[in-house]
């Protein structure tokens, strides 16, 4: 194996690379050239503003932990206590 690779040039070994990397690169490159701007317009927003965005995202993070089940251990007990009110996910069919 080691062979084979080493018999591949540099473009060889970047055409390989799935689509995907290179997606996922590129938004991390953008995210980090936006963080700036977005710090800086977060400090000219008023704090009741921001705990919405807050309480917002928790509640679409919070009815996706209970519908998935994908919580943290150490969230599972109120998970399931918050679980048996809400929907659950169908069953895949087979």
């Amino acid at each position: 194996m080691t062979a084979i690779l080493a018999t591949l040039t540099t473009a060889e070994r970047i055409a390989n690379v799935p689509s995907s990397t290179w997606w996922t690169i590129g938004l991390i490159i953008a995210g980090l050239f936006l963080i700036g701007p977005v710090l800086r317009k977060l400090r000219e927003i008023s704090g009741i503003w921001l705990a919405l965005i807050a309480l917002g995202a928790l509640t679409l993070l919070s009815a996706h932990w209970v519908r998935n089940r994908t919580e943290p251990a150490l969230l599972k007990p109120w998970v399931d206590l918050v679980a048996q009110f809400f929907p659950k996910k169908p069953a895949p069919k087979r």
